[in-house]
């Protein structure tokens, strides 16, 4: 009974809130609605709008006009950044073509009626998704390729533009047989539950969806060739187009072979630091990739993403390159992101998210890095000089002949992440402190701490009274620790931790909000299982990509178990 009559009264209070904060809600909901059969029409390259107008819905003067916003998501979405794009205010209209759209996408839009003084009261929501015509049957998919992994094979391709496309239909065959037998089938467009995934609250909108299609239905010992072929809205198939062989993996650590070093071209610095880690890593030469870029103090273009993608492609690569390595006077962030969180998502497989970038969907995972999600693990060689860019090999190849987990103590400063990672390290027999105070003067690290990660205050100066032992991570919570990394005075955490003698840390390039960061006591506890190595513990930590996070130290340095 008593449960009966609370809710009785928690629903009495909803209706007198609605009527108390929204009279024009309440007014609208009494006279029916004004905005009807909203529709899209899709075009190349441009949408049209179009709705109506409920019978008398103009006459009744109630209704003084409608505004035709556009959603920002994915990519534009950034910290302080309107979500809602104000198109055009179109009176009492009921259409709007809509311009210069890009093929292949979807597009969010929302009419908001209005009444005589401005007021906001009816919400429409229309989704757009322009694109060309397929004429008779859909044409080829490009670049199909393959990536091996414990799970799954993971099969890509690029999407096509053309908006009568339903989906893609993916078909298998033993590399010792001839005959194709269908696998499965990737919808163009689906839509998404709402789930808390990594760090962002996703709605129930439709999506693009990603090209690729895992194959968990793989058995070890036996190559697999794959065909992928588009099919329209009739149903009609196109062309098929094969992969090469491909065959399931066991769980690992990348190898030196999977590694693509970035270069700026030109720079004898950054040269130097790719070829001397391939050298003590054993990466090949033909891993070192130089980039024409714009100088350091100039934004980067998305012209980088699309270089390292083509040569990826061009030299097969696609598939069986696992780790990207940012080498020393490579700008930090493109177009507003952190540019090593966009080189983890390299083929726009997950563009789909909100405020703080695309939950990842390796975020949390306890085993090695899995290549047929459609990602790349990234971590830069870099520093405040050419030296200490260099050195960070140096260190973790030391380091990896006797540094293990309990080598040193841990720190971690009291919060719900900071106290989980004290709790993992007493699990783990390590030797763990936790503080719930900043650092001043009189409150240093102790001199044995080897693994650190803390929240708090800006950079002002070293927190222990020596160097960093060989080995050691550190790391700090707090919005651009790594804004600039080569100042003549360190300003933020990553470059004072490197420049006090680091092997690996880690922050962020752009306000990340807190749900952003990388998780310390995950990423650590990864880090110390005798599993991961340093770029895949930051991985698993991360929550997002395509977001403001970067990694700096040795993507392959592992600990002694």
């Amino acid at each position: 009974m008593k449960k009966k009559v609370n809710t009785i009264f928690y629903f009495i209070l909803l209706i007198f809130l609605v009527i108390y904060l929204d009279l024009s809600l309440f007014a609208m909901t009494a006279s029916g609605q004004m905005l009807m059969d909203g529709r899209v029409e899709n075009r190349n390259g441009a949408v049209e709008l179009k709705w109506k107008y409920a019978d008398g819905a103009l006459e009744s003067g109630s209704l003084a006009g409608v505004r035709i916003y556009r959603l920002r998501d994915g990519d534009e979405m950034a910290y302080r950044v309107e979500p809602l794009l104000l198109i055009e205010d179109v009176g009492t209209d009921s259409r709007l073509k809509v311009s210069d759209l890009k093929n292949g996408s979807r597009v969010i839009f929302v009419g908001q009626a209005y009444d005589k003084e401005g007021k906001e009261f009816e919400t429409m929501v229309l989704f757009g998704f322009p694109g060309s015509r397929a004429k008779d049957t859909p044409p080829k998919v490009k670049n199909v390729y393959t990536a091996s992994g414990p799970h799954a094979i993971g099969v890509f391709w690029d999407p096509l533009e053309e908006v009568n496309i339903a989906g893609y239909d993916i078909f298998r065959r033993r590399a010792d047989e001839t005959d194709f037998v269908p696998v499965g089938h990737v919808k163009k467009v689906a839509g998404m539950s709402s789930k808390h995934s990594g760090a962002v609250l996703q709605g129930v909108l439709p999506e693009i969806q990603p090209t690729m299609f895992r194959d968990k239905s793989i058995l070890p010992g036996v190559s697999y060739v794959y065909q992928v072929r588009a099919v329209d809205v009739d149903g009609k198939p196109g062309p098929g187009v094969e992969s090469g062989p491909a065959n399931w993996e066991t769980a690992r650590s990348p190898r030196p072979e999977e590694v693509l070093l970035l270069v700026r071209k030109g720079s004898r610095d950054s040269l130097s630091v790719a070829q001397h880690y391939a050298e003590r890593r054993g990466v090949p030469a033909e891993n070192i990739l130089e980039l024409n870029l714009p100088p350091y103090e100039q934004g980067l273009k998305h012209q980088i993403i699309d270089d390292i993608r083509e040569h990826l492609l061009e030299n097969n690569l696609a598939g069986k390159i696992r780790v990207i390595v940012p080498c020393y006077g490579i700008q930090l962030r493109l177009e507003g992101r952190a540019l090593d969180s966009m080189l983890m998502d390299l083929f726009d497989r997950y563009t789909w998210g909100r405020v703080m970038g695309t939950p990842n969907p390796l975020f949390g995972r306890d085993e090695h890095f899995d290549p047929t999600w459609g990602l790349y693990l990234v971590s830069r060689l870099d520093g405040p000089n050419v030296e200490i860019a260099k050195s960070l090999v140096d260190k973790a190849m030391t380091a990896e002949k006797s540094v293990t987990p309990k080598s040193g103590s841990a720190f971690f400063v009291r919060e719900n992440h900071g106290e989980d990672a004290f709790k993992i390290a007493q699990r783990l027999g390590i030797t763990a402190v936790l503080e719930d105070r900043l650092f001043t003067s009189s409150n240093m690290v102790p001199d044995d701490t080897m693994w650190f990660f803390a929240w708090g205050h800006d950079y002002e100066k070293p927190i222990r009274s020596g160097q960093w032992p060989v080995g050691s991570v550190a790391a700090y919570l707090k919005s651009n620790t790594l804004a600039r990394i080569n100042r003549p005075k360190s300003e933020t955490w990553v470059q004072g931790l490197l420049e006090t003698g680091v092997t690996g840390t880690f922050g962020a390039v752009i306000e990340p909000y807190v749900q952003g960061y990388t998780r310390g006591d995950i990423f650590f506890e990864r880090l110390w299982d005798a599993k991961s190595s340093f770029a895949e513990s930051y991985c698993m930590g991360t929550p997002t990509v395509r977001w403001a996070m970067s990694a700096v130290g040795d993507p392959l340095y592992a600990l002694k178990f």
